[in-house]
């Protein structure tokens, strides 16, 4: 029979008398650790959850959880229980775990392999947050979404940033669909999530590339043609892309999110088609090498600074060429105090930026 110490909520780092499991019982709420495990668990109304790892210096290479503890379900992880045991490689979900709280995992670099199990329904902002070793990462068959994190992002609780990361799908998940290796809708109409290892390819079929869908840097052809049928490109996508030097949208396009191009620093053409509605703010913004941008579309909303950039002396420049319509137009004035701290505090005391 293991034996297990009972720390009181309100008093954890207090000694407790040991308490023996009864399997037959459930435990009472409360604060455990497990030596074995080397985990400490939390019960609450008839649930267990793991909520700090209590491996000396977080250093376990392994982690298997258990569907339960005692009597109890073992249905979550909590948040940054596991966060930065830099040498955790690989961690095993049980059937009976429903949620992975934020940042749990967040900084585990030497994670390699995971393997959602086929009870998550959710997964926390962050929760693999810099595991950038991480190669395998498969999606269980019951999770319908992944967290926002605040940002917009949908797609936040991906380990992002992993250079050779592969999604896998588990085939009974009915609300993701995974096409040329890209995470997308069920319906395959929005582009949910494009890993590095993918890189700037979008896959036909798509109407919609979410927000921060985008992971690569750098562009392996200078050319980027959106494939004709996209509707809406998401902030944040295409920004700071190196080797980038010329973007084409095609006339399905209607919206263009902000920074969805910006700081792309080689950056010189674009060239959009008739259908766009909507140039978000700070688009092609801060692409200092950006001469030409013809936008066929006659009545078009472009928002402010989606064009131009400020050289080191903090003087505004525009692309040579501007068009309209086909016809030449004066290029939008770029404000170099926009984006900057405007001097106004917000309820914390702290400054806020015009555009947070």
């Amino acid at each position: 029979m293991k034996r297990l110490s009972l720390l009181l909520p309100l008093l954890a780092l207090a000694a407790a008398p040991a308490r023996a499991e009864d399997p037959a019982t459930s435990l009472p709420d409360g604060v455990y650790t497990n030596a074995e495990l080397a985990v400490l668990f939390r019960i609450e109304d008839g649930e267990a959850s793991l909520v700090k790892d209590l491996s000396p210096g977080r250093s376990r290479e392994t982690l298997v959880i258990p569907d339960r503890f005692g009597s109890v379900p073992v249905t979550s992880v909590g948040t940054i229980a596991f966060a930065d045991c830099r040498n955790l490689r690989s961690v095993s979900f049980p059937p009976s775990v429903r949620r992975i709280y934020a940042r749990a995992f967040s900084g585990c670099s030497s994670l390699t392999n995971v393997v959602l199990g086929p009870g998550v329904k959710d997964v926390g902002v962050d929760a693999f947050r810099d595991c950038d070793a991480i190669e395998t990462f498969e999606i269980g068959a019951k999770l319908p979404r992944f967290s926002d994190d605040g940002s917009g992002f949908a797609n936040s609780s991906v380990p992002r940033g992993a250079r050779k990361l592969r999604l896998r799908l588990d085939p009974a998940n009915p609300h993701f669909k995974l096409v040329e290796e890209s995470l997308c809708s069920a319906d395959g109409k929005t582009l949910i999530l494009n890993p590095a290892s993918v890189g700037l390819a979008i896959p036909d079929g798509i109407k919609e590339i979410d927000d921060g869908a985008i992971e690569e840097l750098s562009a392996k052809d200078p050319r980027l043609v959106v494939p004709d049928g996209v509707e809406r490109i998401g902030r944040d996508n295409f920004m700071g892309v190196k080797g980038l030097r010329e973007v084409v949208l095609p006339d399905s396009v209607r919206r263009v999110e902000r920074r969805a191009f910006s700081w792309c620093p080689d950056l010189e053409s674009v060239i959009i088609g008739t259908g766009v509605a909507t140039i978000g703010e700070a688009c092609f913004s801060d692409c200092p090498k950006l001469k030409t941008v013809r936008i066929a579309a006659t009545n078009v909303v472009v928002e402010t600074n989606a064009f131009g950039w400020e050289d080191d002396e903090f003087q505004p420049h525009a692309p040579a060429v501007f068009e309209i319509g086909g016809k030449p137009a004066e290029p939008p004035a770029y404000d170099c105090d926009w984006g900057v701290y405007d001097g106004d505090d917000d309820e914390d005391g702290e400054e806020e930026k015009r555009f947070a």
